[in-house]
């Protein structure tokens, strides 16, 4: 992996997330309200990403975690989803993989916008 290949995956992966929170955290604050979904990758999960994806959509996971924790005392709920193509479906536990569909991401996403 060169060092190219490491940033353009940084700035695509992660630093798009900072930006867009960069931009958004003081009006979410000074409203005291505020909703985030952001869509990340899942075959990180299951081993089946590059060590780049997988470096980054983890770090996505984290920095949603510390934003979620820092966002709790202004109403800011702050969530990633994970995707799955179908493909990868059938690596998932039989209680998740009958739900794993991509009609289902659009009531999520609105469910997660809207609590």
């Amino acid at each position: 992996m060169s060092h190219d290949d490491w940033n353009s995956n940084i700035r695509v992966n992660l630093k798009s997330c900072y930006r867009l929170m960069k931009e958004a955290w003081p009006a979410l604050r000074n409203n005291k309200h505020g909703r985030v979904v952001f869509l990340s990758g899942f075959s990180e999960y299951m081993g089946a990403g590059s060590v780049l994806d997988g470096t980054t959509r983890l770090a996505i996971q984290g920095f949603t975690q510390a934003l979620a924790k820092e966002g709790e005392k202004y109403d800011i709920k702050i969530n990633t989803v994970l995707p799955v193509t179908q493909d990868r479906v059938s690596q998932l536990p039989n209680s998740l993989a009958s739900r794993a569909t991509y009609s289902n991401l659009t009531p999520l996403l609105v469910y997660l916008s809207s609590l």
